[in-house]
Formats: structure tokens, sequence, C-alpha cells
């Protein structure tokens, strides 16, 4: 492969192979991975992995809309182009990707506020650079996002194993929330 093309970085022996002109036309042409680099960029530290559900919550919590659907897609495309590898989750596993170089880096590369993407090192057990909204994201609970209005997308944390009962029960306490009548808005 042409130098120009590709950045080979050393880790642990292994050459890994990261196409920096795909990594570029992915972030100007797909907006889930815009903001997924644009949110690695921003980190302090690297991580071993990252889950999708994590992931998820975090850009919610930072106004983002997207779907897990998208996240899954855009992680895809990374470990396609040697960013690390991708893993369905199974047997209590979480989908998630393994980095195989480091995240901040990648997303400074894939930004143009670097040139070269780096090895993993300080990684962080993300604690500190965690949103509180996202904190509450566990196994066992989904993220789900709703266009309340055209501009507005609401997001919720819930059990993957929701009843109807508690579902209904939801749906009574969001009845409570609103402050104002419509009839008296539109007027």
């Amino acid at each position: 492969m042409c130098s120009h093309m590709t950045n080979l970085i050393e880790n642990n022996g292994n050459g890994i192979h990261v196409d920096l002109v795909e990594l570029k036309r992915l972030y100007a042409t797909s907006e889930t991975a815009k903001k997924i680099l644009n949110y690695f960029a921003g980190r302090k530290n690297n991580k071993n992995e990252t889950t999708v559900d994590r992931l998820h919550g975090v850009l919610v919590a930072e106004g983002h809309e997207v779907t897990r659907g998208q996240l899954i897609d855009a992680l895809r495309q990374l470990a396609e182009l040697g960013c690390g590898e991708f893993k369905t989750g199974r047997k209590g596993w979480p989908t998630r990707m393994v980095w195989s170089v480091g995240i901040v880096s990648l997303g400074q590369v894939a930004s143009g506020q670097a040139t070269a993407v780096q090895e993993i090192d300080d990684v962080s057990t993300d604690e500190e650079e965690v949103p509180v909204a996202a904190k509450a994201v566990e196994h066992d609970q989904m993220n789900v996002s709703y266009p309340l209005r055209p501009e507005l997308m609401v997001g919720l944390s819930l059990p993957k194993n929701l009843t109807q009962k508690e579902a209904n029960r939801l749906a009574d306490f969001i009845k409570t929330l609103p402050f104002g009548d419509e009839r008296s808005e539109v007027a």
C-alpha cells in the first residue's frame, strides 16, 4: 500500500494498517461516524473497548440523535478500516468495538486535528468522562429515542424486558408532566 494512503502502526509487534484516506472519507460522508469520531477527538484518554450501549448513552446525553443500529454500522466500518475488531454481543457479552488504535488520535486524524493515528496508551476506565445520564445504561437496559417534536428527540433508558404493566405506569407518569394546555398555547 502507498504510504500516503495508509498509516502503519506497530502494536505489540503486529503491523496494523489504518487507511487514512478512507477514514477521512467516512468522517465526511457519515454523520454517525462523524459524531463518534468527534466525541473520541474530544476525549482525554483512550479505551481498549467501547460498548455500543455506552457509546449510545454518551452521544444521546450530549444531545445527538443517533440510533443503536447507526452506531453499529459506523463501528463496523471503522473495523473494516483496521481500527479494531467489532464484536457482536453473545452469551451475556455486550456488542462492542475492541480497539487496536488509540481512539483519541483516531478522532483527531479524522477531523483534521492530527496527522497520525497512535497506538493505544493512557487507557481510562471512562468514569470521569461519562455524563451522568449515560452511567445508568447497563447491559440489561436499552436506550430508546423518540421524536417528540420535529426538532426534538427525547431518550429513555429502559429495561430490555419491560413489561406491559411497567410501560403503562411510565405512560401514566409522562401524562402528568405537561405544564400547560395545548389549546391555550395555540391561541
